[in-house]
């Protein structure tokens, strides 16, 4: 797949920076929903963990997309 270093590293960091805009706009929504929720009361609910969960599951997809391509490095 990668014909030398500069290509992984390319590969890598776009990688890095799809990681980096979807960790962005998890961040902007969990926050959104605090701050929507803030003075109600309201404590940590499960629709939290599932976006803390769906944030976990990308990241070990990314993760997974660098290993293979490490792994298909000649």
């Amino acid at each position: 797949m990668f014909n030398n270093l500069s290509d992984f590293v390319v590969y890598f960091v776009l990688v890095f920076l799809l990681f980096l805009a979807h960790a962005v706009i998890i961040i902007f929504q969990f926050k959104k929903h605090l701050k929507v929720n803030e003075g109600k009361g309201e404590k940590i609910g499960t629709r939290d963990f599932k976006l803390v969960n769906v944030c976990a599951e990308h990241l070990l997809i990314y993760v997974w997309w660098a290993v293979i391509g490490v792994a298909q490095n000649p």
